[in-house]
């Protein structure tokens, strides 16, 4: 079963220190507030001590502060209760009104261009987005956040920024940069923090050691944070910090301790309306009874999925569904596993497509470079500075001479040494591209088939499988091989592609052979469709071109037509002579389902979502992305014709001989 420690919920204000006075204090001094901005301070204090004591008078107080600064035109003032009934809503798992609202108030904060509340609003719609799964948004309104806070020098607002980044980083998976994002966040706390930020910091820690497998300093920082939020207004930390410690006592094993502990979690995280935490909680509860109640876990599983589904929390969600599957495949219900098993992964593949990933992985280092340009900056413009101070005392002509030649020679090797710093900057930069597309690609095509396949061979092993669900496995085991050996292949081909260039070797070669061998070698694949391959290339067919890359092409075109051939299909290879001066063109003709209008504009775009072949087959489009690559590279061109659900045409030249 998978269990994870629980993360503390992206942090709200940031504007300043929240009070933990009683409630008496925070009432007298909001009845002698002397003017707008202090009564504004002292309902957002009222509504932080409310939020999890007691929602009801927190949303009261909210609207009555809307009202007031309604009737007074007072625009910070209505833009701040916005925003606060957004956080309510956040609390409650109303994600979509939540964001309405923050955006709302962002749009006034940004029309006055009041950069407190703005840096505020976008650390809360970084956490509206990344409890959705939207985590490459979330990073950007995090970091958005950051460099306000940094500008208006609020320690407290950088301190949840951080800590913001740390949360995402940990919803993806980034476990040690989300560490090093956790301790800079407790760097900037201090007296303008409130507890609740050091508190959830401290949590958050601990759910990382505890994912780490460290579960004496899992404990250690979470019974920090529980023995500290034991008051009402700290509902959150402590229902948090609970579900951690019941995590940690049933990984060593005591799980009566767990058991006590997420019971009393459940009924907080109920009395008080915490609904992702609640069904969180359902989740791990379940994960005890895998073994001894099988059908209580899955009663509590069920309750989980619908809060899940509500809020539209994808990372809960997927836990889950997962859990789900896992039971049912304890009880032998495969139907209800592959049913499960879909969709987990879609889940998956919303949460962690290609282009997520790397725009989050280069989110961070894009920050960390602007931040050292700027210093680089600062000190140029230092450097400008003595510069004109020195010019000024040379009040002679020989010492201006000597002033310019000097400027001119420091000009000349600075600027070379630009050049030679700019280049191994681009080269870095484009090994980096290579590098986060090619481990994206790893991650996410070839790692959903990898589990694909244990899962397979798991429920291929189970005694009570039947001869026809063996077929049906063998058959699905096929196809995910065959997968993720495409992949791979198209993968180590474009990877090699950009490292060493795309650039040709041409020469003069019987192209006929090369296609004649790879219809031998995809015959194989053709046959499991019982798809007929007619050659019409005939013999000494001969072009000047790269052979590799001639070879390629035509093994990734035909691929391709098997895979979206209807069974008992035709493929058709030809060659027109005629079709463009100077060039021999070779065609790919199948007889499938076609490619949409919409489709077809992308088709050679590359790392984006392929539509799956007639059998399942899954694909990245790198093949196809090479095989322009090789076409322009030979001095030819390649296009595609196609009808959807009739037939589909790839055309690609190449020089005649």
């Amino acid at each position: 079963m998978k269990v994870s420690l629980s993360i503390i919920t992206l942090f709200l204000f940031a504007v300043s220190g929240l009070s933990q006075e009683k409630i008496t204090v925070l009432l007298q001094r909001l009845h002698n507030s002397q003017d707008d901005s202090s009564a504004v301070l002292a309902y957002h204090q009222i509504f932080r001590y409310y939020q999890y004591a007691n929602p009801d008078s927190a949303e009261w107080y909210l609207n009555q502060g809307l009202t007031k600064f309604q009737k007074k035109n007072y625009q910070i003032g209505i833009a701040y209760m916005m925003y606060g009934l957004g956080s309510l809503d956040v609390s409650h798992g109303n994600l979509e009104m939540a964001r309405k609202r923050e955006n709302d108030a962002m749009q006034i904060f940004k029309e006055l261009q009041y950069k407190p509340g703005m840096a505020s609003v976008f650390l809360e719609l970084g956490g509206i987005e990344g409890r959705k799964g939207n985590f490459e948004l979330a990073t950007r309104y995090s970091i958005a956040s950051l460099k306000l806070n940094q500008e208006i020098k609020n320690k407290a607002g950088i301190s949840s920024a951080y800590n913001n980044l740390g949360i995402i980083n940990t919803g993806t998976g980034n476990l040690d940069i989300a560490l090093n994002y956790y301790a800079k966040a407790l760097e900037y706390t201090g007296d303008s923090s409130s507890p609740r930020s050091i508190w959830n910091i401290y949590n958050n820690i601990g759910s990382i050691y505890g994912r780490k497998g460290k579960f004496d300093s899992a404990g250690f920082y979470c019974s920090k944070a529980l023995a500290l939020s034991s008051d009402p207004e700290f509902a959150d930390v402590h229902v948090s910090s609970m579900m951690n410690m019941g995590i940690i006592f049933q990984n060593i094993g005591k799980i009566d301790s767990a058991l006590s502990y997420f019971n009393a979690a459940l009924q907080i995280s109920i009395d008080k309306k915490l609904p992702e935490q609640q069904a969180r909680l359902l989740v791990n509860l379940a994960t005890i009874f895998i073994e001894t109640s099988p059908q209580k876990a899955i009663s509590l599983l069920n309750q989980a999925l619908d809060i899940a589904i509500k809020l539209g929390n994808k990372s809960l969600l997927e836990d889950t569904y997962y859990n789900l599957r896992e039971n049912y495949k304890t009880l032998g219900n495969y139907k209800e596993v592959a049913k499960l098993l879909e969709q987990e992964m879609n889940i998956k593949d919303s949460l962690y497509s290609v282009e997520k990933a790397k725009e989050i992985a280069n989110l961070g280092s894009i920050y960390e470079l602007e931040q050292s340009n700027n210093k680089i900056s600062q000190l140029n413009l230092e450097m400008q500075t003595q510069s004109l101070k020195r010019d000024i005392l040379l009040v002679t002509a020989l010492s201006l001479i000597v002033c310019v030649l000097a400027i001119t020679f420091y000009y000349r090797k600075t600027r070379h040494l630009y050049e030679v710093v700019k280049k191994q900057k681009e080269e870095l930069t484009a090994s980096n591209t290579i590098k986060d597309k090619l481990f994206s690609v790893i991650g996410h095509d070839l790692r959903g088939p990898a589990k694909n396949i244990l899962m397979v061979i798991d429920l291929l092993e189970s005694e009570q499988t039947t001869a026809d669900q063996r077929s049906n496995l063998l058959n699905l085991l096929k196809v995910q091989s065959q997968s993720s050996m495409e992949t791979l292949e198209a993968l180590l081909f474009w990877g090699k592609s950009q490292i060493q260039g795309a650039a040709a070797k041409p020469g003069t070669f019987d192209a006929a052979e090369l296609v004649k061998k790879n219809v031998n070698l995809l015959g194989i694949t053709a046959m499991q469709k019982k798809a007929t391959i007619i050659n019409n290339v005939a013999a000494g067919t001969k072009i000047h071109a790269d052979a590799t890359h001639f070879d390629f092409t035509i093994r990734n075109l035909l691929a391709n037509a098997i895979k979206y051939s209807y069974t008992n299909g035709t493929i058709e290879i030809n060659v027109l002579r005629d079709k463009l001066p100077g060039f021999t063109v070779f065609t790919v003709t199948d007889h499938g389902v076609g490619i949409t209008p919409a489709q077809l504009s992308s088709v050679f775009d590359g790392f984006v979502n392929s539509s799956v072949g007639t059998d399942g087959e899954k694909g990245t489009g790198i093949g196809l992305m090479l095989c322009r690559e090789f076409a322009v590279a030979n001095g030819g061109s390649i296009w595609v014709e196609s009808a959807q659900g009739i037939a589909t045409t790839f055309f690609c030249s190449f020089k005649n001989a």
